[in-house]
């Protein structure tokens, strides 16, 4: 249902594929225009989506994460590429991808969340992936350190996308500024669009507010969004923080909800 050339999610399913790695669609307006600028990010992506049928025996979380990870990579390397060319140079530097991963490198992470049975459940993934890209002619090739680091960056920052009923979880993206930008709040005073793809947006809302006749968000107050369901219990929504973004949320809505709870 996503076309990876547009973007665009749509209520049926797609039925034209790459004939190369044949692991992501495009709808018809898009079919036509493979070879067009645009398209350049997943023809770096292809090579290694060739591979991919080799992920079919890992967790579907852990797969959409990787998936994800090759998109940032392709994304960095297809700017580092047009910087290149523009300067009549050769081959990517180093150097240069590097700085190109800089924004993304700079989203929080917790790689002492990951306990020995979280990294045995990822070596052999990251492993795969490792493999899958050192099969292309990428001039740049990742480090197993680098890919758990990223891996961890994308599993706490990572945004989710869902189809026109807004109930079908149809991806997840990555949006650096929105990242670093927003807390967690399970009493949010703004939310994200998840109609969002090229461009995410947050809208103020009253939700978790006694007083509607006060402003959303008062002059000074820190933005926040949720990053869970907020209409999940106290119990419930702390498992998903902890498992995902690895924290314990201790809200005044937690607090208030574990009170309510005891008393």
């Amino acid at each position: 249902k996503f076309c990876c050339g547009c973007l665009t999610v749509f209520a049926s399913e797609l039925s034209s594929k790459c004939s190369r790695c044949r692991q992501v669609f495009f709808c018809d307006a898009c079919r036509g225009n493979l070879q067009q600028p645009e398209f350049r990010p997943h023809g770096l992506a292809c090579a290694v989506l060739e591979q991919w049928p080799g992920a079919a025996k890992f967790d579907d979380q852990q797969v959409s994460l990787l998936r994800l990870l090759l998109q940032v990579y392709c994304n960095c390397l297809q700017a580092v590429g047009q910087q290149a060319k523009s300067a009549s140079q050769q081959r990517l530097s180093v150097g240069n991808i590097e700085k190109a991963l800089a924004e993304f490198r700079m989203l929080h992470r917790s790689p002492e969340a990951w306990n020995s049975k979280e990294r045995g459940a990822w070596q052999k993934p990251l492993e795969f992936f490792r493999t899958a890209w050192l099969a292309t002619d990428m001039q740049w090739t990742p480090s197993v350190e680098e890919l758990q680091a990223d891996i961890s960056r994308i599993e706490c920052n990572v945004f989710s996308l869902y189809g026109p009923d807004q109930e079908d979880l149809v991806g997840q993206a990555i949006y650096p500024s929105a990242a670093i930008a927003f807390n967690h709040s399970c009493a949010p005073n703004c939310y994200a669009d998840d109609k969002g793809v090229h461009m995410l947006r947050f809208f103020a809302t009253h939700n978790g507010r006694k007083r509607f006749h006060e402003p959303a968000v008062s002059k000074g107050e820190e933005i926040r969004i949720s990053y869970v369901d907020a209409k999940l219990s106290v119990n419930k929504r702390r498992k998903v923080l902890r498992q995902q973004y690895h924290f314990d949320c201790t809200c005044p809505k937690c607090e208030e909800d574990v009170n309510r709870e005891f008393n």
